[in-house]
This record gives C-alpha cells, sequence and structure tokens, in this order.
C-alpha cells in the first residue's frame, strides 16, 4: 500500500456528484490506502479522501472505493 497515483479520469456519474461524496480530481498525486477486489476489477481506497460508509447497491455497508482505470501510477 502506499503506492503513489494520479487520477486519470475524474467525470463522476450523476449519483456520485449528487451524494456530496469527496472524490478524486485530476493533476494531486494521491496514495492507495487499501485496495479490494470487485466483481468488475479492484476498488481504491486512497488516503487523502475518506468518505463515510453508506449502503452499496450491493446492499452492503462500506465506503465507497473508486475503480482502478480511474487511475495510473505516478
Amino acid at each position: 500500500m502506499g503506492q503513489p497515483v494520479v487520477c486519470v479520469n475524474a467525470t463522476w456519474p450523476a449519483l456520485v456528484t449528487a451524494s456530496n461524496l469527496q472524490v478524486p480530481t485530476l493533476g494531486p498525486v494521491y496514495h492507495v490506502r487499501a485496495i479490494e477486489p470487485k466483481p468488475w476489477g479492484f476498488g481504491i481506497y486512497l488516503t487523502e479522501i475518506s468518505n463515510p460508509t453508506m449502503k452499496l447497491s450491493s446492499g452492503r455497508v462500506a465506503e465507497p472505493s473508486f475503480d482502478e482505470d480511474r487511475f495510473m501510477p505516478a
């Protein structure tokens, strides 16, 4: 963990922007806090961004993660 990454896709769906979540932006370097396997790949948690837990579409209550394909190594 701790790998530096940059966000390469900061276009967020309306549901995300309407929920007032903190999201990565283009430009800053972030650091990977944790990685979680998902059915479609991996979810990334960032040290610099922490969101409150919420009920996810899967029915789980957890902090939302960010799709791995939104980032590249810094």
